[in-house]
C-alpha cells in the first residue's frame, strides 16, 4: 500500500467517529510523510475556534455567524498540532469523506478551514473527491 493511501485509509478510519448527522468526515496531519502527528474528526461539539473562523464563510446569503459552530475536522485537528515547535510546511494534512453508500465525496476544506491551515503553515492538502484524491498546494501570502 502506498504511504497516501495508508494516511487515506486512516483519515477514513476517523471518520468513522464522527458523530456529526450529516457528513462524517475525517483527518489526519502527517509530518514528513512518515507519521502520524494527530488525527480529529467533524462533530456535533460546538467549538469557539470554529466560530472565530467561521467569519471567512459568512457572506449576505449565508447566515453563518447565527448558527451553532459545529467544530469541522480541520478545526479540531488544528486544537490538537497547534502548539507543536515544528516547522508546519512539513506537514500534510489528508481529509477524507465518504457517502452513506461508502463512495468517495468532495472533502476540500472550507474557505474557514483553508485559512486555519494557511495560517498554521500548513503547505499540502490532500482531501478525496468523486473518484479518489486530490492534492492541493497554499503558498505563504506575500507581506
Amino acid at each position: 500500500m502506498e504511504m497516501k493511501e495508508r494516511f487515506f485509509e486512516e483519515a477514513k478510519k476517523e471518520s468513522h467517529l464522527s458523530d456529526y448527522h450529516g457528513q462524517h468526515i475525517g483527518a489526519v496531519a502527517v509530518y514528513k510523510d512518515k507519521f502520524i502527528l494527530a488525527r480529529a474528526h467533524n462533530t456535533l461539539k460546538t467549538n469557539p475556534t470554529q466560530y472565530f473562523y467561521n467569519r471567512y464563510r459568512a457572506d449576505e446569503r449565508n447566515n453563518i455567524m447565527s448558527k451553532p459552530a459545529r467544530a469541522h475536522a480541520e478545526t479540531n485537528l488544528y486544537r490538537k498540532i497547534r502548539y507543536l515547535d515544528i516547522d508546519f510546511s512539513d506537514v500534510v494534512v489528508y481529509i477524507y469523506r465518504e457517502l452513506k453508500d461508502g463512495s468517495l465525496a468532495l472533502s476540500a476544506p472550507c474557505k474557514s478551514c483553508e485559512h486555519i491551515l494557511e495560517r498554521l503553515g500548513v503547505r499540502t492538502v490532500c482531501y478525496t473527491v468523486d473518484n479518489g484524491y486530490m492534492e492541493r498546494k497554499f503558498y505563504p501570502k506575500k507581506a
